[in-house]
């Protein structure tokens, strides 16, 4: 063996190991999507290349592993604000621990064909996991400005069908964190924009009749929101 063949296998070793791990794992993970086997360096080359592209927003790269063939995919329908019904695709990531803890997380795309231009934009809904049937929204992005030209999710209404359906699903409730006010330092708090979002679902499915209900619990220690299906949930 050449002293530059080894130096090339052991630089190929330390990148497929990954500095995190299994999230990095790109060789392995990668050729499960393959519909026909190719040879491998070519299935390296061009599935860590669409991997890459898929979850690129302007300079935001997502460091996950690439989404898995058997994922679940769903469509919504929700109403924007210019009282047009857009459909949007929600790929269901699954579960995984990051930094301890359980998190369920979703992306939101404008189309299920791996293949189209529209499917590298996309929004994303992080859950964690609190109890038995009880998880928190952790986050909930879209990643445009006010200057994003088109406007793809921005005043879609997304979160409107996106928490119920997800909350179906999963049989769960869905939970907001505290506003800011109310936690202490370093711990996760609930942005303005958010409690917008949560009045604005509570009103949204009150008026279109809906299963699923937002509660708002204000006490003297909490103040979040609730999702659920059926009667108001009391402490």
């Amino acid at each position: 063996m050449t002293l530059g063949k080894f130096i090339r296998d052991q630089f190929k070793h330390r990148f497929d190991a990954g500095p995190f791990g299994r999230s990095l794992t790109i060789a392995h993970d990668l050729e499960d999507l393959c519909d026909v086997k190719a040879p491998e360096k070519k299935v390296k080359k061009s599935r860590q290349k669409e991997w890459r592209r898929s979850d690129r927003v302007g300079t935001r790269l997502r460091m996950h592993a690439p989404p898995q063939t058997s994922m679940s995919v769903f469509a919504i329908h929700p109403v924007g604000w210019d009282c047009r019904t857009r459909e949007f695709f929600v790929f269901d990531e699954g579960e995984m621990v990051e930094l301890g803890q359980k998190v369920h997380s979703f992306l939101i795309r404008l189309t299920k064909d791996r293949n189209a231009s529209e499917f590298i934009y996309f929004m994303e809904m992080k859950l964690v996991w609190l109890a038995a049937g009880e998880w928190r929204l952790d986050q909930i992005n879209h990643h445009e400005t006010k200057s994003s030209d088109p406007k793809r999710f921005r005043g879609k209404r997304v979160p409107n069908e996106l928490l119920p359906a997800v909350a179906e699903r999963m049989g769960i409730i869905i939970r907001s964190s505290p506003p800011l006010s109310m936690v202490s330092s370093g711990a996760v708090w609930r942005t303005d924009k958010a409690t917008q979002m949560w009045k604005h679902l509570e009103e949204h499915l009150v008026t279109v009749g809906s299963d699923y209900r937002v509660e708002h619990i204000t006490t003297n220690s909490e103040d979040v929101f609730r999702l659920f299906k059926g009667s108001p949930i009391r402490n």
